[in-house]
């Protein structure tokens, strides 16, 4: 059995609940997909987008401060790292099913 994601679009009538046609593991599979889809365009993406303005702002306003500099850089590393770990979580969830012996296959990712 091959489950296929079909392309998230997310719409206020049917939300996160998009494409799922039938509630077995294709299903769940295509919720998985809509909520790591929603996660990374709407969430991750903006808070890192956030924290690296913030950042950004405490090393213009630092004035000399070592304090404020080094919380400016440590708030805008934190948001590229974390963007990064979101941008490879679909690689990270491969491996881990792998090791576990699961068929990585079925996942749309």
């Amino acid at each position: 059995m091959k489950c296929v994601a079909e392309p998230f679009v997310f719409n206020s009538s049917q939300g996160l609940l998009s494409g799922i046609k039938s509630y077995d593991f294709c299903g769940l599979v295509q919720l998985a997909n809509n909520l790591i889809t929603f996660g990374v365009r709407y969430i991750a993406f903006p808070l890192a987008g956030l924290f690296i303005i913030i950042g950004g702002y405490l090393l213009l306003t630092a004035g000399g401060n070592e304090e404020r500099i080094i919380k400016g850089k440590q708030a805008i590393t934190a948001a590229v790292v974390g963007l990064l770990i979101v941008l490879f979580s679909s690689l990270i969830i491969k491996v881990v099913f792998k090791l576990l012996g699961a068929d990585t296959t079925l996942l749309p990712w």
